[in-house]
């Protein structure tokens, strides 16, 4: 059992893959943004599943709207130019999705007064 000391017992480890990230379709994928195909790029599942979850919610106290703008903004496209850590734009992108909360926090504010309001005048029928 002679073995020589110069050569590995073991093969040396394959490089690993790099971690998937979660980016927004180019162009000719995309519908609106990309969010709906990048997500199921990124579940690899088929975007539609995506597009009618973002739709539902849309009507159900519009969640889904609010997900999809969160989503347009933060998560960067895929342009394969432009390095992902560094599309982030946290000032600009900061004021658009307070603003897009502030509008959200004014229409329930609203909607909740136009329900009260018809309520007390319609007497609850």
């Amino acid at each position: 059992m002679d073995t020589d000391p110069t050569t590995p017992l073991d093969p040396p480890p394959a490089p690993s893959a790099p971690p998937r990230q979660l980016l927004r379709t180019p162009s000719e994928d995309r519908v609106l943004g990309g969010v709906a195909a990048g997500l199921g790029r990124y579940f690899a599942v088929d975007p539609i599943l995506f597009r009618i979850g973002f739709a539902v919610t849309a009507f159900v106290g519009g969640t889904g709207i609010c997900a999809y703008l969160a989503l347009l903004l933060f998560v960067p496209a895929d342009d394969g130019s432009a390095d992902p850590q560094a599309i982030l734009r946290p000032t600009r992108r900061t004021f658009v999705l307070g603003g897009a909360a502030a509008v959200a926090a004014v229409g329930g504010v609203v909607l909740a007064l136009a329900g009260a309001w018809a309520t007390a005048v319609g007497a609850g029928a």
